[in-house]
């Protein structure tokens, strides 16, 4: 198993789609396999920031096998606004 954290920086108006785009990433996750499990959390003493952590069930899964998936390519999309963020 490995862990993929992300942390995010969303204020302002963006956090309502910030939340809604990886409420839908979250079911590409799921679908995936190799997904283990993930959790959106995000801070109380800092409410801009967010941590998405993913638990893969191998490094070469997370690493080299899941950018060539079809579910990639429609995960990336809905989360690609908000890359600049991280």
């Amino acid at each position: 198993m490995i862990v993929e954290c992300t942390r995010y920086k969303i204020n302002g108006q963006r956090k309502a789609l910030f939340e809604q785009a990886y409420r839908k990433a979250a079911e590409v996750l799921a679908s995936s396999n190799h997904h283990l499990r993930h959790e959106l959390l995000h801070g109380v003493e800092n409410p801009d920031y967010y941590a998405l952590r993913i638990e893969w069930d191998s490094e070469e899964w997370h690493l080299n096998r899941f950018e060539s998936t079809p579910e990639f390519k429609i995960f990336l999309a809905l989360v690609r606004p908000f890359v600049r963020d991280i």
